[in-house]
């Protein structure tokens, strides 16, 4: 299981890589066609726009797998013989928020399946293939750190 989670981490890790690459290059070119030629492109804000929320769900398994989220150790610290419980109710959390994020986005993809960008004409609908492909990783992630044992 672990091997299938670190080969999921790398594919997920070049996707990002990719992502934050096209969004680079779509500003640099609008950067580019706005100030040196005088005539922006009408794409690539959407492009930038879409490519960052992309980025967004396609870094939050990894983040959850190297256990690397933004948290307060406060009440852990106050009740360090609950932390083991603490970490338990954490997770039963973030399953719940991912597993209703899921929800949202398999609802919003037969929402929008029709529907593109005004400029870019990108299908709305590719946006929300990448949330519902990420949040079931994130939710394997998740149910995987409660199999671990760890010392907390």
């Amino acid at each position: 299981m672990y091997k299938l989670f670190t080969r999921i981490d790398k594919v997920l890790m070049f996707s990002g890589i990719c992502a934050l690459a096209m969004i680079a290059i779509s500003v640099l070119l609008q950067i580019i066609f706005r100030y040196i030629f005088n005539s922006p492109l009408m794409w690539p804000e959407e492009a930038a726009q879409l490519l960052l929320i992309s980025l967004l769900f396609i870094a939050a398994p990894i983040v959850e797998r190297r256990n690397e989220h933004v948290s307060m150790d406060i009440i852990p610290n106050l009740f360090p013989k609950a932390k083991r419980f603490i970490y338990l109710i954490y997770k039963v959390f973030s399953i719940v928020f991912v597993f209703v994020l899921l929800i949202s986005s398999i609802i919003m993809f037969y929402g929008v399946r029709n529907i593109t960008t005004n400029a870019a004409s990108i299908p709305l609908n590719w946006i929300y293939t990448i949330m519902i492909i990420s949040t079931v990783v994130w939710i394997l992630i998740l149910f995987y750190s409660l199999l671990e044992k760890k010392n907390y």
